[in-house]
């Protein structure tokens, strides 16, 4: 019996190392843990900063989407003035060419431009736009555009002048002979 005791002894003595050996890997275990969770704050606290500084950033971001949008409208504006311009100017030119088409020409067309240059005129005479038969250096001329500048434009459908004209308009005239032909 008193092996039976001293193996009783001997097991409870092991089972008492083995149950401190378990607290012992309990504590660290324990600050294993505490650690662990002291890391994972960490994070979520960086987080939390990450999350405020997006939020700001979110919002300068909407800031830019709406002066985008601002641009965007003010350039959309401006191509339709642009279109309009464009659309304004390809009728100007096309109602020129039908005046052209109208007053250069054989003797009928120069009648009828006569007449229809007489309907024109007439209105914008009637507005105090235009004078009629106005001297101009020697000659007179039929009618007359007068600029608020004091310059003025002969307008008279007997005076050819289309070689004069053509040269102010192309490239390779000179400066001195564009001025020449301006008088």
């Amino acid at each position: 019996m008193d092996w039976e005791i001293g193996i009783a002894l001997f097991a409870m003595f092991i089972l008492i190392v083995f149950s401190m050996i378990k607290i012992s890997n309990l504590s660290k275990a324990s600050s294993d843990i505490m650690s662990k969770i002291n890391t994972m704050t960490a994070p979520a606290e960086t987080l939390t900063a990450v999350t405020t500084a997006l939020q700001q950033n979110v919002g300068g971001l909407q800031e830019s989407i709406s002066f985008m949008n601002q641009s965007i409208t003010s350039i959309s504006t401006q191509a339709a003035k642009i279109e309009t311009m464009g659309k304004k100017y390809e009728e100007t030119e096309a109602l020129t060419r039908r005046i052209h088409n109208i007053m250069i020409g054989s003797y009928e067309k120069g009648r009828s431009g006569e007449n229809y240059l007489r309907n024109m005129m007439g209105e914008l005479m009637k507005i105090g736009l235009v004078s009629q038969n106005m001297p101009i250096g020697s000659k007179v001329v039929e009618y007359c555009i007068e600029f608020s500048d004091g310059k003025f434009l002969a307008i008279d459908s007997k005076i050819v002048a289309t070689k004069e004209v053509e040269a102010l308009f192309d490239e390779e005239t000179s400066d001195d002979d564009r001025a020449k032909h301006r008088k």
